[in-house]
């Protein structure tokens, strides 16, 4: 089901668009989140749960473009990201942009095309990108991501779709990751900032208090990364 909740006057520069899964509550850890973001005036919420996810994702693109929208900024309902993600993701001026955090895998979630197998995607190496805050990628997930509204003028629709139909087998591509080819088709670059350090909370350590130390854990990973929030 579908809801907005305004920060500010129509015609909004972002619309902060939260597909929900609707299998557990919201956590206090993501309202608080969500609360902190610095938001640019007129800023707007969207959330549809229930649904699959590219399905989910196509009708919050829709909303936010009846709303006239800027930007449309994605937020998964289990990421936290940092204060200032939106500004800085916007400060770049880039069509398409994430933030980073870990996969549940243990690797950033950010790719690169297997040269080999077509529907394949490959982990960037963080080493790789040692000293880069600003990291040129193919695929990114859509749990922190920027997007260019204007880019849902060039690429057709639908602009997610999920076209894994046997996931024993591995074949197809996740939502995500099916956007992010057609960007490349339509001549999009995709980018991700590292400065824009977000934690899924299933990851996240646990202290013997029952509290999550964010910040903490926000400042190490950042100096293993070797960039800084300024």
């Amino acid at each position: 089901m579908p809801g907005f909740w305004e920060f500010g006057e129509a015609y909004p520069e972002v619309v902060i668009a939260i597909p929900h899964a609707a299998v557990s509550p919201l956590t206090l850890d993501f309202i608080g989140a969500l609360s902190d973001l610095a938001k640019p005036p007129g800023t707007k919420l969207a959330c549809w749960k229930g649904l699959p996810f590219h399905v989910v994702r196509n009708r919050l693109v829709r909303d936010a473009l009846n709303l006239k929208a800027r930007y449309i900024f994605f937020l998964d309902s289990d990421v936290l990201p940092p204060a200032n993600a939106i500004t800085r993701l916007m400060s770049w001026r880039l069509p398409i942009i994430s933030g980073i955090y870990w996969a549940k895998r243990g690797y950033p979630a950010m790719w690169v095309r297997d040269p080999e197998i077509p529907d394949k995607y490959n982990p960037v190496p963080i080493e790789n990108t040692a000293g880069e805050t600003l990291v040129e990628v193919d695929a990114i997930p859509m749990g922190c991501c920027l997007i260019d509204t204007r880019v849902f003028s060039v690429i057709p629709w639908p602009y997610f779709d999920w076209t894994i139909l046997d996931p024993l087998e591995g074949k197809g591509l996740s939502e995500d990751l099916y956007f992010c080819r057609r960007a490349q088709e339509y001549g999009f670059r995709i980018w991700a900032d590292k400065a824009v350090l977000c934690h899924h909370e299933s990851l996240l350590p646990i202290d013997v208090a029952g509290k999550s130390d964010l910040e903490a854990k926000q400042a190490a990973t950042l100096v293993r990364l070797g960039v800084s929030r300024e």
